[in-house]
């Protein structure tokens, strides 16, 4: 058993580690194997682009970070190009993949394949995406993990000199990255984080060469530094199960936990405002087991228990009409590099749970089965936006009342 939802708003996966350029480098020179967007087709090369300052953002097809990101890039992109700005977008995924990609979305800027990983290797990629701005000069003068207008008019002001500062990863949206790192379920990010400062590692692995940095066992329940954000990470494998959770209200505790649809199944009946963190690793615990654990421990330290109501209520029903072309089952979407442009239903219930505390369920005709969105960044919906935005795709809602099993986080006087 293996669940993990990320804190981060970049792609991490696990890599062979390459030097990255840093700010004042002169920037390696790319080789890609195609290039789409390009009115006349030829392949660029830094060598060729000299004199313009260029924005390289690697980014892949199943990364939703990257191309939620691609809209407001082509906004900057054609804000500046008049001052010879360059956007070229690289990726590793295949000639099929970024073709089916292209073929459903339109933006300004260029798209590079670099399919062998040469690029991705000299410039040092490990998460995504990654951006790096190369001034006039052909140098170095930003790598981060976002394009912003502030970012490229500093480095345009300059008139070619790289900025001589690097920007400090996780800066803004990604800030959390630094501060407590990326996690599986039984490890401790504050861990991860300190190492990612330290230059050890900034990646999000659990594998033998790792275990060996972490106790066999562990078990904290603390106040969050997180404030806003919470994620969490389950796991079982190698004879050990793990639990992590960050940033987590007491229901949000739970409904990890006893991996709850979402939150809207769990009412917080105490005064606890409070964000945790909770950290659980045991050898051969079994998951039951990890889970009775977690709960006395937390009856024990927050003086709180989960309690259950069996009852009658509202569910709200989505239905499709028959021969709705926007709903695919995964197996037509799977490694097409679509992926990013349809939600699971599964995740879309989540959303719409999430955002207006009602409780949904999907008829039969939607069961594992992915809805196309586009571009459209469902995450970021409010319940009536989400509401609305159903009636575009087609998707009918029906009330009915049926038993349900919900839960309370009750205080133990």
């Amino acid at each position: 058993m293996k669940k993990m939802i990320s804190l981060l708003s970049a792609c991490l996966v696990h890599v062979t580690l390459f030097a990255q350029p840093k700010t004042g480098d002169s920037a390696p020179e790319i080789h890609l194997e195609g290039i789409y967007n390009k009115p006349d087709g030829t392949i660029p090369t830094l060598q060729a682009l000299k004199g313009k300052v260029v924005i390289l953002d690697f980014w892949a097809t199943w990364c939703g970070p990257c191309i939620a990101s691609f809209p407001k890039n082509n906004k900057i992109y054609n804000e500046n190009k008049d001052k010879g700005v360059v956007l070229l977008a690289i990726s590793d995924d295949s000639k099929t993949k970024l073709e089916n990609f292209l073929g459903k979305v339109k933006f300004d800027f260029w798209f590079g394949m670099d399919s062998d990983k040469s690029d991705l290797k000299s410039y040092g990629i490990e998460f995504w995406p990654t951006v790096f701005i190369i001034d006039r000069n052909g140098n170095v003068a930003y790598r981060g993990n976002e394009l912003s207008q502030q970012i490229l008019d500093k480095v345009l002001a300059n008139q070619g000199t790289a900025l001589g500062e690097q920007p400090e990863k996780g800066q803004g949206k990604t800030a959390v990255t630094v501060r407590y790192g990326s996690f599986n379920g039984g490890i401790d990010p504050l861990v991860t984080g300190f190492q990612a400062g330290q230059g050890k590692t900034s990646r999000m692995v659990f594998d033998k060469k790792n275990n060996v940095t972490f106790s066999p066992y562990q078990f904290t329940i603390r106040q969050s530094l997180v404030s806003s954000l919470f994620g969490w990470g389950t796991d079982e494998r190698d004879g050990f199960v793990g639990f992590t959770v960050v940033g987590a209200t007491l229901s949000e505790a739970f409904f990890a936990l006893k991996e709850l649809k979402s939150t809207a199944w769990i009412k917080n009946n105490t005064s606890d405002t409070t964000r945790y963190d909770v950290i659980y690793r045991k050898r051969s615990a079994g998951y039951p087991k990890m889970i009775a654990d977690i709960q006395q421990g937390l009856a024990e330290n927050l003086l709180v228990r989960l309690d259950s109501t069996t009852a009658v209520q509202e569910v709200k029903v989505l239905m499709a009409k028959t021969g709705n072309e926007k709903i695919k089952p995964m197996k037509e979407i799977k490694g097409s590099g679509l992926d990013q442009l349809y939600v699971s239903v599964k995740n879309l219930i989540y959303f719409l749970e999430t955002t207006t505390g009602s409780i949904y369920e999907a008829d039969e005709s939607l069961k594992d089965m992915y809805i196309h969105k586009g571009l459209t960044t469902i995450y970021e919906m409010s319940g009536n936006e989400l509401t609305d935005w159903l009636k575009t795709v087609d998707i009918q809602v029906k009330p009915v009342r049926k038993s349900l099993t919900t839960y309370q986080v009750n205080s133990i006087n």
